[in-house]
């Protein structure tokens, strides 16, 4: 699954890339209900996801929470490891 999320993002950023004059917001917003589908039913805890176009951050999107048990949400600064 995580291949399959991996692919998505890569695909929108491609997309992006082609489009750069013009950026249609709608896939961000379908981007975030996939991955809202997708966090919910795998139970991950939270997610960062962030479009580059021209080395130019275009969109970014926190999910869930940093820490659980404390109730921390998921915030862009947040950082973390991703293993393959």
């Amino acid at each position: 699954m995580i291949k399959c999320l991996s692919i998505l993002l890569f695909t929108i950023v491609l997309l992006g890339k082609s489009y750069a004059q013009e950026i249609d917001k709608s896939i961000f917003i379908k981007t975030d209900q996939y991955l809202a589908k997708t966090i919910d039913s795998l139970k991950i805890v939270g997610l960062n996801y962030l479009v580059l176009i021209d080395n130019e951050a275009v969109y970014k999107k926190a999910f869930g929470a940093a820490h659980a048990q404390l109730s921390v949400p998921m915030t862009i600064d947040k950082s973390f490891p991703v293993y393959f």
